[in-house]
C-alpha cells in the first residue's frame, strides 16, 4: 500500500539533525543509493523507512522512523515533522534532485535481510519509484549500544550485552558534497567538511531504561551567484 509522504510544513523539511555484520567505521563513504523502501507498523500507524546504499561492493541498510505512530503521516498533529522523515527524504533528494513524494511509490520484488534464515531473500515491497543506482554520500556513524531485547511481559528493554551498529548521520549529494537543505538554500558544503573531521570516532549510547540481563541469543533487528559545493576529491583523495 502506498504511503501519504507528502508534507504541509515544507520549512522544516530539509532540516537534518544530528545491520549487518560489516560494520563501517565512523566517516564518509561513496555508494549508490540501490532502494528506498518503506515498512509499516503492526502495532500502530508508524511507518518505517529505510535505505539501502551499496557501498565498497556490499549493501548497508539504515532505518529511519518516518510517519508519526498515531497520524500515519510525516508530520505529527501539530505539524511537526519527524526526524526520521527528514534523513529519509534527505537520501532520495540527495540522490535523484527531488522530494520522495514527488517521485511515487512502487512495488518491487528486492532482496531484504530475513533474519530468520540468515540471508537475502526476494522480498515485495513499497519502494520510491525512480531509483537506479544514483550516486550517493553517506556521513556514517558508529554506535556502540545496548542489545534491546523482548521480556516475558512483551516489552522490550536494553540488556548488559553490547554491539556496535551503524547509522546514517547525513546524505550528501555526491557531485557537491551538499546536504539536501545546502542544495535548496543555495548554502556552501560546509556539513560535509565538518562531519569528515569526525572520521574514526564511535558513539557511545547511553540506555534511556533500565538495563537488565541478557537472556541468550535474540533477534538483533530494529522494532536525519550559485554557491559552489566542495570538490569530492578532496575528501576522498
Amino acid at each position: 500500500m502506498a504511503i501519504n509522504l507528502s508534507v504541509n510544513n515544507t520549512k522544516d523539511l530539509y532540516n537534518e539533525t544530528t545491520f549487518d555484520d560489516g560494520i563501517l567505521e565512523t566517516g564518509l563513504y561513496q555508494g549508490v543509493l540501490k532502494y528506498a523502501y518503506t515498512q509499516e507498523s503492526t502495532k500502530s500507524k508508524a511507518v518505517k523507512g529505510l535505505v539501502v546504499v551499496e557501498i565498497n561492493g556490499k549493501n548497508h541498510t539504515f532505518e529511519h522512523w518516518i510517519c508519526d505512530s498515531k497520524t500515519g503521516t510525516p508530520e505529527d498533529s501539530d505539524g511537526n515533522i519527524c526526524s526520521g522523515f527528514i534523513k529519509f527524504n534527505s537520501a532520495v533528494f540527495c540522490a535523484t534532485g527531488k522530494n520522495a513524494d514527488q517521485l511515487g511509490q512502487e512495488e518491487k520484488t528486492i532482496k531484504i535481510w530475513d533474519f530468520s534464515s540468515n540471508s537475502e531473500q526476494p522480498t515485495q515491497a513499497n519502494c520510491i519509484a525512480g531509483i537506479q543506482n544514483n550516486p550517493i554520500i553517506v556521513g556514517v556513524k558508529k554506535v556502540h549500544e545496548h542489545i534491546t531485547q523482548k521480556q516475558p511481559d512483551g516489552s522490550y528493554l536494553p540488556t548488559d550485552k553490547m554491539h556496535y551498529v551503524n547509522e546514517a548521520a547525513y546524505y550528501f549529494n555526491a557531485d557537491t558534497g551538499k546536504t539536501a537543505k545546502e542544495t535548496v538554500m543555495d548554502a556552501p558544503a560546509a556539513q560535509v567538511i565538518k562531519f569528515k573531521s569526525n572520521a574514526g570516532k564511535v558513539y557511545e549510547r547511553k540506555p534511556k531504561k533500565t538495563v537488565v540481563p541478557y537472556r541468550g541469543k535474540t533477534d538483533l533487528s530494529k522494532e536525519p551567484a550559485a554557491t559552489s559545493g566542495v570538490k569530492i576529491s578532496q575528501l576522498f583523495g
